[in-house]
């Protein structure tokens, strides 16, 4: 597989290549807003055959993200998965970042709804991912 990325202002977009058989297999594109990344989106693309001479590709939103800040820290993320844009369904989680006293992420809860039921989850970030904004 090769990815190339292409950059126009402030969006960058990515393109990942199978080699064998030749075919593009994921595309994806960040958003971004005086250096934050604002909103992030992932899409898979199939093969599907319109006749014997003609392939085409079908392409599946996988996942999206959008970001917020206060204070010119990220504060929270929407994320989208699971999502069927023409029945306008999808799963969604909310995460809530957590700073220490040094202005760093240590953790963030995701909130989450499955089956109706709300599930918070506290994930704590490495001492080695955990990077000062």
């Amino acid at each position: 597989m090769v990815e190339l990325i292409f950059y126009n202002d402030e969006t960058e977009y990515g393109v990942t290549f199978q080699l064998l058989p030749k075919r593009i297999i994921h595309i994806s594109k960040a958003s971004f807003i005086d250096g934050n990344i604002s909103s992030y989106t992932t899409a898979s693309c199939f093969p599907f055959h319109k006749s014997s001479s003609e392939s085409l590709h079908d392409v599946r939103l996988d996942h999206y993200e959008e970001y917020f800040y206060e204070n010119s820290k990220l504060s929270s993320a929407n994320v989208f998965f699971s999502i069927v844009p023409k029945l306008d369904l999808y799963d969604k989680s909310l995460c809530i970042f957590n700073y220490n006293e040094n202005s760093i992420i240590h953790s963030y809860d995701e909130v989450r709804c499955i089956n109706g039921e709300v599930i918070k989850k506290t994930f704590h970030v490495s001492p080695s991912k955990q990077i000062m904004r």
